[in-house]
């Protein structure tokens, strides 16, 4: 389809948007095109509502559109990095960097499992900086045990688990 022209009646688009729902839309167009497609880019959990107008060849302005509403795509947290961990007479301690995004993030979930690739949620720790730990007290000697650690945002979204990282108990 030749996205400059599909009509011959229709000179140019024009295209009004807002930030809310409630109200009218400005009487200027927000933009003025003569294709009968755009792109508009919303950043992190934005919404907006859009209405179109033609202006035929004559100069002729058609009735408004529908509204359509658009909300930003979501996409999930990225898992925390490098996770670390320590034995010490409390048990394990597992150590973990965010992605500098930590004002997004509500919480962490701790996994443990006793074989590589298994994850049993045994802690969410509370999200309070860049920097996060949390201490395994149920970790018995002589085990090897696998730790994962994924961010849950504000939203409930939880990220995929972080690399994977094991220790021994002595």
């Amino acid at each position: 389809m030749d996205l400059h022209r599909i009509s011959e009646q229709v000179a140019t688009y024009r295209i009004y948007r807002k930030d809310t729902e409630a109200g009218e839309f400005d009487e200027k167009a927000w933009l003025e095109t003569d294709m009968n497609e755009f792109v508009d880019t919303l950043s992190y959990e934005e919404q907006r509502w859009y209405a179109i107008r033609s202006v035929g060849v004559s100069g002729t302005l058609s009735a408004l559109s529908p509204v359509v509403e658009v909300a930003s795509r979501y996409h999930k947290p990225l898992p925390p990095g490098s996770v670390r961990l320590m034995v010490d007479e409390g048990g394990v301690t597992v150590n973990w960097d965010t992605d500098g995004e930590s004002g997004k993030i509500r919480s962490y979930r701790i996994y443990r499992a006793l074989a590589s690739g298994g994850m049993e949620a045994i802690a969410e720790v509370e999200s309070v900086g860049e920097q996060l730990s949390y201490v395994d007290k149920a970790a018995k000697a002589g085990n090897r045990y696998y730790y994962y650690v994924s961010s849950i945002d504000r939203r409930g979204v939880e990220s995929e688990a972080s690399e994977e990282v094991s220790i021994t108990m002595p």
